[in-house]
């Protein structure tokens, strides 16, 4: 039997492992667009900081899928799932799966405003966005997102000299996160550490003809040479619609308790699924 899994992120990989700890003698073969092996997206921001270093990134290399038994196909792009004849179509080439696992994961997303597609628009959301950072030399900074990932950003950016601005739509930084009184105490600290910060102000543009030079928003305009852009992801569910699979009411690829997708013989997991609330109970 082959297993084919569509992503190297922790979802993907977690899959493999587990799938190899109980069977020793299952075909598995793991896709990525990205040429690089299995690293830690949440310290990204502690790279740019120079906490951590680029290598130190990485929590695999080659040896460690051989010694798994995973074969790898990195740098390859899938381009459609043919699931009546359960085959994997890349841009160059064609994989059978007895099974299929989609782990596409999600990706940053930019609001289309004017200028942010100008040079000095970045995401923190793989190794290369942080290759990309390190190459343009930021000074001033703005970061538009005070989530989890703006805030790392921000404190990140401050700690290697920049000047950095911190934009939030909401009227206080990480309001998904914290209520008010956190919320303030953060805002004091991310100030304390020579970060402006700025609440209830939405970003209307960004100001610049061949490269960045500005952020213009409902209140003011901050000069600038690099944004920064932290305001949320989008699930990869691309591959799965096109392939008729079902998408839930969230956007995510819809799974049940055992992560089957509505196609047989193909499951997802990681974030580009929607499931079952504890809480909630939706």
């Amino acid at each position: 039997m082959r297993i084919v899994i569509i992503g190297n992120g922790a979802a993907g990989n977690e899959a493999a492992e587990t799938i190899r700890k109980y069977d020793d003698a299952v075909e598995l073969l793991m896709i990525s667009a990205e040429t690089f092996p299995l690293y830690s997206a949440c310290a990204l921001p502690d790279c740019i900081s120079g906490w951590v270093s680029r290598e130190q990134l990485f929590l695999k290399d080659s040896k460690d899928y051989a010694q798994q038994n995973i074969e790898t196909v990195f740098g390859a792009r899938v381009i459609e799932i043919d699931k009546t004849k359960k085959q994997v179509l890349l841009e160059k080439s064609m994989l059978d799966y007895d099974r299929l696992i989609i782990a596409t994961g999600s990706r940053g997303f930019i609001p289309p405003v004017a200028g942010a597609k100008l040079p000095g628009n970045f995401l923190i959301k793989s190794v290369r966005d942080v290759d990309h950072i390190e190459e343009h030399r930021p000074s001033r900074v703005v970061v538009v997102g005070s989530g989890n990932i703006g805030v790392e950003a921000a404190e990140a950016l401050e700690m290697r000299g920049c000047e950095v601005t911190l934009i939030e739509l909401a009227q206080r930084v990480m309001p998904k996160a914290f209520d008010e009184k956190p919320s303030l105490l953060l805002r004091q600290l991310l100030e304390n550490n020579g970060i402006k910060v700025c609440t209830n102000e939405q970003v209307l543009a960004i100001d610049g003809i061949n490269s960045v030079n500005g952020v213009i928003t409902d209140k003011q305009k901050i000069p600038c040479d690099t944004v920064i852009w932290a305001v949320g992801v989008r699930q990869n569910t691309e591959l799965a619609s096109k392939a008729g699979i079902d998408i839930g009411r969230l956007g995510g690829i819809k799974v049940n308790s055992r992560m089957e997708t509505s196609q047989e013989d193909i499951y997802a997991c990681g974030d580009c699924i929607e499931t079952f609330d504890l809480i909630s109970k939706e």
